[in-house]
C-alpha cells in the first residue's frame, strides 16, 4: 500500500472569533471557536523550527486495485494561476490511478452561488472547496458529509495542522472539511508614494493616527482639476471596523451588536474616511465604481490597501516594476484586531464515492498537495512545518516584509461565520451603503439593519 508521511509538530492557536471577536459562540455561530485563546504563531513556528519532528507513518485504507471510479471536484483556489491547484489535482491522479479526477475551477464570485444552484438541483461535485464563513451555511443545510468518523477510522493525524485551521472548519459538531489554505489581512503599502511624501513606512509602532495623518498628506488632487487623483488608504472590508473599535456583530446574547456606541462609531469612521471633505483618505462609493480598489493600488493611485497574501501573485505579475511595493503590520482604530480567512476541501453528503473523495480530501490538504500549493503562491500552507518552511521562501523575496503577514495571526479575528450569515450580510450592507452615500447616519441604518436582523434570527430559531 501506499504511504503518506504525515508531521507531528506543536499546537498552536491563533486569536480567533466568529461573529463576536471575544465570545464562545452561541445561539447558532460556530460552536468550536474558542474564546480570547492567542497565540504567536512566530513564536511558535520557532519551536518548530528549532525541535525535531516526530516522523508518523499512515497507510492509506485505498485499494489501489479495485476498478477504477471518477469524482467530481470543484474549487476556486488559485483562479489567478489556474495551473497551481490543477498541479495538486495532476499529482493526486499520478499517485491515485484508478481515481479518475473530473476538476473544474470557478471564480470566487461566481462559487457559491453556482454551488446553491447545483445542490438545489441535486448536481453536487464529490469534492468542494470551501471557506471559512460558508462553510457554517452549507454545513447548515445539509450538505456537506461529516469528516469525523473517516478521521476517526484511520485515526487521521490533525497534528500536523495549525490546531485553530481545522477547527474553523468545525461547525455544530461537524467536522465540514480539512484545511487547505489560510489568510491574513494586512496593509500592503507603495513604497514609491511612501518615498515621495518623506513618510517612513509603516511598523509596529504605529497608531490609527499615524496612518491618518500619512494617508492624508499623500491624498492629493494632482492635477487640480478639484477631483482626487491619488488616495491614502483603502477603508476594506467593514466587518474590521467593528472588530477593531472593541464591538461585535453579533452580540453575546445571540442577537445583533450594530447598533451599540462602540459599533457604530467603528462604522462612523469606516464612512468618514470615504465621504466627510474633512477627513477623507480612501475612495467612496462612487468613485470605486469608477476604479476599483485593486485597479487604484496596482496603477500606482493609492499608498496602504488592506488586503492578503492572496494578492500577492497578480500584484507581482500586474505591478511589475512600475513601483515599488511591499507589506507593512495592519493598523487597528482601538482593539488590535485584523480579519483572518481559511478555506478547506468538503465533501457532499451525498456522493456516491466518498471513500476516493476522502482520498483526494486528504492528499489535496496533506503535505504533498499543500507543498504544491505554497510553491505556487497561493496563501498560507496550514500544515505548519510547511508554513515554517516554504511561506515566505516560496515569495522569492517580494514582498520583502511578508514576515508582517505571519505576524498578523497573534491578533488575528474569524469574520462571522454563522448559518444566516448571508441573509444578515444581505440586510447590512444595503443600510450601510446608504450611510456611505451619506443619505442616512450611520446609527439609523444599524438600527434599521439590527432590527431586520434580530427578526431573522428569531425566524429561524436562533
Amino acid at each position: 500500500m501506499k504511504k503518506i508521511l504525515f508531521i507531528t509538530l506543536i499546537v498552536c492557536v491563533f486569536a480567533l472569533s466568529a461573529c463576536n471577536p471575544s465570545q464562545d459562540t452561541e445561539s447558532g455561530e460556530t460552536d468550536t471557536i474558542t474564546e480570547g485563546e492567542t497565540s504567536d504563531i512566530e513564536s511558535e513556528m520557532e519551536e518548530a523550527d528549532e525541535g525535531e519532528a516526530d516522523e508518523v507513518e499512515e497507510e492509506s485504507v485505498w485499494d489501489f486495485n479495485a476498478d477504477p471510479v471518477t469524482i467530481s471536484v470543484l474549487s476556486f483556489f488559485s483562479t489567478d494561476d489556474l495551473s497551481v491547484e490543477q498541479s495538486v489535482v495532476d499529482a493526486f491522479a499520478e499517485a491515485y490511478p484508478n481515481i479518475n479526477v473530473e476538476y473544474d475551477n470557478l471564480a470566487f464570485g461566481d462559487y457559491f452561488d453556482f454551488l446553491v444552484t447545483n445542490i438545489a438541483g441535486g448536481v453536487v461535485p464529490d469534492v468542494m472547496a470551501m471557506n471559512f464563513e460558508q462553510g457554517a451555511r452549507f454545513a447548515a443545510m445539509g450538505a456537506l458529509e461529516d469528516l469525523t468518523p473517516y478521521i476517526e477510522a484511520e485515526n487521521y493525524n490533525l497534528d500536523k495542522y495549525f490546531t485553530s485551521t481545522v477547527d474553523m472548519h468545525r461547525h455544530e459538531g461537524i467536522q465540514s472539511g480539512l484545511p487547505a489554505t489560510f489568510s491574513i489581512v494586512v496593509n500592503f503599502i507603495n513604497k514609491d508614494l511612501f518615498d515621495e511624501a518623506g513618510i517612513a513606512y509603516p511598523d509596529e509602532t504605529w497608531v490609527w493616527e499615524d496612518l491618518i495623518a500619512a494617508a492624508k498628506e499623500m491624498t492629493k488632487d494632482i492635477d487640480g482639476d478639484g477631483i482626487i487623483d491619488q488616495f491614502g488608504y483603502i477603508a476594506g472590508w467593514w466587518p474590521n471596523f467593528v472588530f477593531q473599535n472593541g464591538a461585535q456583530i453579533i452580540n453575546d446574547e445571540g442577537r445583533c451588536g450594530l447598533n451599540t456606541p462602540e459599533a457604530i462609531e467603528g462604522l462612523q469612521i469606516y464612512v468618514d474616511i470615504t465621504l466627510d471633505s474633512e477627513q477623507k483618505i480612501a475612495p467612496d462609493r462612487s468613485e470605486l465604481n469608477d476604479a476599483g480598489d485593486w485597479d487604484r493600488f496596482q496603477g500606482g493611485s493609492v499608498a496602504i490597501i488592506p488586503t492578503g497574501p492572496w494578492a500577492i501573485t497578480p500584484f507581482k505579475e500586474n505591478i511589475g516594476d512600475s513601483f515599488e511595493w511591499d507589506v507593512a503590520p495592519f493598523t487597528s482604530i482601538n482593539e488590535p484586531s485584523t480579519l483572518m480567512y481559511g478555506n478547506s476541501y468538503t465533501m457532499s453528503s451525498t456522493s456516491e464515492q466518498k471513500a476516493a473523495a476522502w482520498e483526494f480530501i486528504k492528499f489535496a490538504t496533506g503535505e504533498r498537495g499543500s507543498t504544491l500549493r505554497q510553491s505556487g503562491g497561493y496563501e498560507i500552507s496550514p500544515i505548519r512545518e510547511i508554513a515554517t518552511s516554504d511561506f515566505i521562501s516560496s515569495l522569492n523575496g517580494v514582498p520583502e516584509n511578508a514576515h508582517y503577514i505571519l505576524d498578523a495571526t497573534s491578533y488575528a479575528t474569524l469574520p462571522c461565520a454563522h448559518p444566516l450569515w448571508q441573509e444578515m450580510h444581505d440586510i447590512i450592507w444595503p443600510e450601510l451603503e446608504m450611510a456611505l452615500q451619506g443619505t442616512k447616519s450611520v446609527e439609523d441604518a444599524m438600527s434599521t439593519a439590527c432590527q431586520a436582523v434580530d427578526a431573522l434570527l428569531e425566524e429561524y430559531g436562533y
